[in-house]
């Protein structure tokens, strides 16, 4: 350093310092982040100065940390140290009810950016981002919407504006055709399609739930009239 710069901790004093993708940081990296943990002092780039800082630290990474320490490819100490109060948050495909206000959040930032008049996003669009895994998160996520919105040459956004790996997702489900005999009873049909959607999904209901087009009490209710033995096992052993 060739100058007196001030760091982000430096800067954080007095503060909150977020640290994203925390099991990425350098071994050398971890034991500087350790004594500022441990003894609240760090020395400037470039300086030989101890200097004092009060920052809270929240870090967050998409990593097993525990397994990464296993490994030796992180410090058990700083471990420790940022353990204090773990928050786990689940997977997007976990969470698919909280997509929609997450599009309509993306869809006006990057309308704003693209200076472009969009209205929102087809029901068919729609339930596809419902319905697709998102190995990426909430990242991949946004990063879609901002395709779609550059793509889009209506006012909605529609199914062909989306990435081509979540239009394969439809015809991955069209795919999966449930055929009923002629003469069966609508519930014999319900029955099939829900069963059949359940196997589709490989029993995560929230999933299912969303690509009926149901709720998950309604899914419940019907699961409770279809496999009665299973749903009170599941409710003994305090599955939801």
């Amino acid at each position: 350093a060739n100058g007196r710069r001030l760091g982000k901790i430096e800067r954080s004093n007095g503060g909150t310092l977020f640290l994203d993708e925390i099991g990425e940081i350098s071994a050398n990296a971890q034991v500087k982040l350790l004594r500022v943990l441990q003894d609240g002092e760090f020395t400037r780039v470039g300086g030989n100065e101890t200097i004092k800082t009060d920052v809270r630290i929240i870090a967050a990474t998409n990593q097993n940390l525990q397994e990464s320490v296993e490994q030796g490819r992180f410090r058990k100490d700083l471990f420790y140290r940022l353990n204090v109060f773990p928050i786990n948050l689940p997977r997007l495909k976990d969470r698919a009810e909280d997509i929609p206000l997450l599009v309509n959040h993306f869809i006006e930032v990057y309308k704003r950016k693209s200076n472009k008049y969009l209205i929102g996003m087809s029901e068919r669009a729609l339930r596809l981002l419902k319905h697709y895994h998102w190995p990426g998160n909430i990242r991949e996520l946004e990063n879609a919407i901002e395709r779609a919105v550059i793509m889009a040459a209506k006012k909605i956004i529609t199914v062909e504006d989306l990435p081509e790996e979540v239009r394969n997702s439809d015809e991955e489900l069209k795919e999966r055709a449930v055929y009923v005999e002629v003469g069966s009873t609508m519930e014999e049909v319900e029955k099939k399609m829900i069963l059949e959607t359940l196997n589709f999904t490989r029993g995560d209901k929230k999933k299912a739930a969303t690509i009926l087009g149901i709720g998950r009490k309604t899914l419940y209710r019907k699961l409770d009239k279809y496999q009665p033995r299973a749903r009170k096992a599941e409710s003994a052993l305090g599955i939801a």
